[in-house]
């Protein structure tokens, strides 16, 4: 299986309009050209590009496959190893057979043998991954941006290129919240197609930037943002007078950590409205580090078991099933009805037992 294939298997699941292989420059990436133009492929660990593919081979043709990339969460309270999965496809002539579920649990097998607490990932239709074990994970916020917000300082703006990595990458490894990136990994990303992605300058110096829209994916979302406050506002406030006339696809919201942060303080008190929503889907991998970092949160002592956890708690011995144990360090709220529950099991504090993982829009596969 080479990632060719795995591109035409994605292709008949997903329509030739879509430049897939651009889409996931960490999955797939141009190797070489054939004299007639053609783009030759190949899995990304060939190219040492981070990202690979699980897939199913039937006769030389590939009929299932996801992409698979590791990354590490920073967090307020350590770092969180997770796999992340994003397009799960099978052919159209081998649906119903289970082939989704077999690339899955092949995907969290390899997440299982790398350490990865958990795996991730964001589905148009949950059911297939529900059936599969997943459940709602994290926190994110949307915040819906008025087509007259005037926020922010209006500093000259340019369109972000390839060559900015590494200055957009020292502004985006200020976020508490973040996954890691390396400056050729940010490179390569800022070439997705459709996305708009812009920088604000003072004095020749990027001071901040902001992402809307990648491939066919978020076009009504400011999906990734960082730097100065005032400066990231200014290109958010942008954003959102430009919106104006295009209210048919949807209002265009901000998407942001739920962890405390300037920017999104100062758009709640401008009036913005926010709601808050689950990351993605996700399934625990990993029992043992997904234990290490509840035992950093809690000082107790976590210990995997046949079903899931042991923890030491105040209130004594404690099992937890894998959902439970996942339930703390990924809630879908970070002061929801899941937490609450694992947290008053174990006699904890709710706040905490989260991690506060995010992904921002680059990073979704």
């Amino acid at each position: 299986m080479d990632g060719a294939d795995v591109l035409a298997l994605f292709t008949r699941v997903w329509g030739p309009e879509r430049d897939l292989a651009a889409e996931y420059p960490l999955l797939f990436r141009d190797r070489e050209r054939r004299r007639d133009g053609t783009r030759v492929l190949e899995l990304g660990a060939l190219q040492r590009t981070p990202g690979r593919f699980v897939g199913l081979v039937v006769d030389g043709d590939v009929v299932s496959a996801c992409g698979y990339l590791e990354r590490e969460l920073v967090t307020p309270f350590g770092r969180l190893r997770v796999a992340l999965l994003g397009s799960v496809s099978t052919d159209p002539d081998w649906r119903g057979r289970g082939l989704a579920s077999i690339v899955l649990a092949e995907a969290e097998a390899w997440a299982r043998r790398s350490g990865c607490a958990a795996t991730l990932l964001w589905p148009m239709d949950d059911r297939l991954y529900e059936a599969n074990g997943y459940r709602a994970a994290a926190c994110e916020w949307n915040v819906v941006l008025p087509v007259d917000l005037t926020l922010g300082d209006e500093l000259p703006l340019r369109t972000a290129l390839p060559s900015d990595a590494a200055a957009l990458l020292a502004l985006y490894d200020q976020h508490p919240v973040r996954a890691v990136r390396g400056v050729l990994e940010f490179a390569l990303l800022l070439g997705c197609p459709n996305m708009d992605a812009r920088v604000a300058v003072r004095d020749g110096q990027i001071v901040a930037y902001a992402l809307r829209g990648r491939g066919g994916d978020l076009a009504t979302c400011v999906h990734e943002w960082a730097g100065e406050p005032a400066a990231v506002l200014g290109l958010v406030s942008g954003f959102a007078r430009e919106a104006s006339g295009h209210e048919a696809s949807g209002p265009l919201y901000l998407l942001a950590p739920d962890w405390s942060n300037a920017v999104t303080e100062a758009l709640l008190d401008a009036g913005c409205v926010a709601v808050t929503r689950p990351l993605g889907m996700a399934k625990l991998a990993d029992r043992a580090a997904a234990g290490r970092f509840l035992e950093a949160r809690t000082g107790c002592r976590v210990v995997p078991s046949g079903i899931g956890a042991l923890i030491d708690s105040p209130t004594g011995p404690r099992a937890l099933t894998d959902a439970e144990l996942l339930a703390a360090i990924l809630p879908p709220e970070n002061q929801g009805p899941e937490l609450e529950s694992v947290a008053e099991r174990i006699g904890a504090q709710a706040a905490n037992l989260p991690a506060y993982a995010f992904a921002w829009g680059l990073d979704s596969i």
